[in-house]
């Protein structure tokens, strides 16, 4: 019987903009924005629902096309202020809600004195902010995976995407994928977290798959112990 390919390095290691690149799936609203629509791209999410990475591919992209893109993310102190935070022709702030709204509309001002325009990422709603100021704006609600085959289809890009094939050596069945849907409610971040431990215990235990197959099928108690191994990292963390 075949071996199921396991890659040196985990899949789901941590992955710059331009590997991922050819896998993102973007947001209508962004393409909107990337076309010229609207002075602001106001993306709003929890945790882990991929605001970064969002802000990471618009700067990719626009500084391809030669628009200096500066990011930059408002640490938990808020010590950045909004005097000292780079303006590009597209200004990227993240985290922007640890800032205290007279620091925003600062930022704001800023922008829309230089006549440039700004894609802001935050936990909070901002529309108002926006508007008093004077810019228009797209509005992206980011929102946690509601369908197994979304969980599926991100884990298994993921995989295919390390593997450098256009056919992932790693695949989850139904019951997996509806495991990982559950566990991780959705949350992109946490489904790669727990995609990390699935593969971490392939590695060690791969098994084939039906007739002989190299690529490995994942099933649902893997994805459980996954998860499990995940909660007791994160708690001894």
């Amino acid at each position: 019987m075949g071996e199921p390919r396991v890659p040196r390095d985990n899949p789901f290691e941590p992955l710059p903009p331009e590997r991922l690149a050819g896998v993102y799936r973007w947001p209508a609203e962004a393409l909107r924005f990337l076309a010229g629509e609207a002075d602001c791209l106001h993306i709003v999410g929890e945790a882990g629902l991929g605001k970064t990475a969002l802000l990471r591919q618009l700067q990719l992209r626009l500084e391809a096309q030669g628009a200096a893109a500066p990011y930059a993310c408002v640490p938990p102190d808020g010590s950045l202020t909004s005097d000292r935070a780079p303006l590009g022709m597209v200004t990227l702030l993240d985290e922007a809600d640890r800032w205290p709204d007279r620091h925003l509309r600062r930022l704001v001002g800023r922008v829309r004195a230089a006549g440039q325009r700004l894609a802001l990422a935050s936990h909070r709603d901002h529309r108002r902010l926006l508007q008093r100021a004077g810019l228009t704006a797209l509005h992206l609600a980011l929102v946690p995976l509601s369908r197994a085959d979304e969980a599926k289809r991100l884990f298994e890009e993921r995989v295919a995407l390390a593997a450098g094939s256009a056919s992932p050596p790693f695949v989850l069945d139904t019951e997996a994928a509806e495991v990982l849907l559950r566990l991780s409610g959705g949350n992109l971040e946490r489904c790669l977290q727990i995609g990390y431990e699935v593969c971490e215990d392939l590695g060690r235990h791969g098994r084939p798959g039906p007739g002989g197959s190299p690529t490995a099928v994942i099933g649902g108690e893997e994805v459980r112990g996954a998860a499990e191994a995940l909660e007791r990292a994160l708690a001894d963390g």
